[in-house]
């Protein structure tokens, strides 16, 4: 971590606003009781200054905790895991309210979070750094669920945002996890895209905004077959996390 963040620092004295980067290589752990050092490929993954807009009406905005999350987790989905399950994990470099262990098929490989204002001091960062390290040898190793070939799209997809204000202690993952449960084979992908808490939001829930990708791999999807799912999705989930759904 210390070498990107000296990348960081020469790109911000350089002018750069937007900084993303990543690098694989081979990371060597003390042996211990073994002989030799344990190898191991990492990816290790920062995140720096703002996030560039997706068209020109779209203004730019600084990065966050949920871009490197999802940077992770569409990693994980390539390496064949769909579901990405994290639990906190103390790191000192790290803030502990985002500290995150990763684990696919239960086990261990990586972590994320945010990078504690102390050590960006040393090295004169003033804003904030998205840290990641993922180990691809164990991520590539063989889990429980084979990882199967799935074929190009041949349909188009459709996109509706999801929108509810639910108790802070519900998981992001969690509902995730039981919108493409109910869309039954027609959800193709769900992401976060805002999560909002404050002014209108009352203490201690949180009001999170996601993007749902509907698409079937048999047929073009109508508009009103799509509603209808989305609706019904929404409902379920109003009623399974005593949810409210924001229109």
């Amino acid at each position: 971590m210390t070498g990107f963040l000296g990348v960081i620092q020469r790109n911000i004295n350089a002018g750069a606003d937007s900084i993303p980067l990543f690098e694989i290589a081979n990371t060597y752990r003390s042996p211990g009781k073994q002989k030799h050092p344990a190898e191991e490929r990492v990816c290790a993954i920062a995140l720096y200054g703002k996030f560039a807009a997706k068209s020109w009406k779209d203004a730019a905005r600084p990065v966050s905790f949920y871009d490197l999350k999802g940077i992770v987790e569409a990693v994980a989905e390539y390496a064949g895991c769909r579901e990405l399950c994290s639990a906190k994990a103390v790191r000192s470099y790290l803030l502990p309210e985002t500290s995150q262990e990763i684990r696919m098929w239960q086990n261990p490989v990586g972590f994320f979070g945010q990078v504690a204002p102390a050590v960006l001091r040393q090295w004169d960062i003033k804003d904030p750094v998205f840290y990641a390290e993922l180990s691809i040898d164990k991520m590539l190793a063989p889990g429980d669920a084979p990882r199967k070939f799935r074929d190009w799209p041949r349909y188009p997809a459709v996109e509706r945002d999801l929108s509810l204000m639910v108790r802070d202690e519900v998981r992001c993952s969690d509902l995730m996890h039981e919108i493409r449960a109910l869309g039954g084979g027609l959800v193709s992908g769900v992401g976060l895209f805002d999560l909002f808490r404050g002014k209108r939001v009352p203490e201690g829930f949180k009001n999170l905004a996601f993007r749902v990708v509907y698409r079937s791999p048999e047929k073009t999807l109508i508009a009103e077959e799509i509603q209808k799912l989305h609706d019904r999705i929404a409902e379920t989930l109003v009623k399974k996390y005593q949810a409210q759904f924001q229109k």
